[in-house]
């Protein structure tokens, strides 16, 4: 996983943002995202979503 996978979710979420006509959702299994190695993703969807 690069760089946490962050830099894939922040592609995906500034083109929803950006680009009215996409309305597009991720889903996440909660227990996926207590594993350590998606702490970088989390931590990224925390600062800008907040906590």
């Amino acid at each position: 996983m690069i760089n946490g996978g962050v830099p894939e979710l922040k592609k995906q979420l500034d083109l929803n943002d950006a680009v009215p006509e996409i309305s597009g959702t991720i889903l996440f299994r909660e227990d996926y995202l207590n594993k350590p190695q998606t702490q970088q993703a989390v931590s990224y969807l925390q600062s800008r979503w907040g906590s």
